[in-house]
């Protein structure tokens, strides 16, 4: 099992336009605009959503 900080690598940056587009468009949809591969959104997506949710742990 993938710790959650391996979902991001660091060279992975995403600006504040890209992250908004996950409460409005689906994976696929965000990778046509953006040029992102899908693992990469993703792994993106599952790392906003424990964020909100306040799920990540520091361990």
């Amino acid at each position: 099992m993938r710790k959650w900080r391996d979902l991001i690598k660091p060279r992975d940056k995403w600006t504040s336009n890209e992250l908004s587009l996950f409460s409005t468009h689906s994976n696929q949809q965000i990778s046509e605009l953006t040029g992102r591969d899908l693992t990469s959104i993703g792994d993106r997506r599952l790392l906003e959503n424990l964020r909100r949710n306040g799920w990540l742990n520091k361990s």
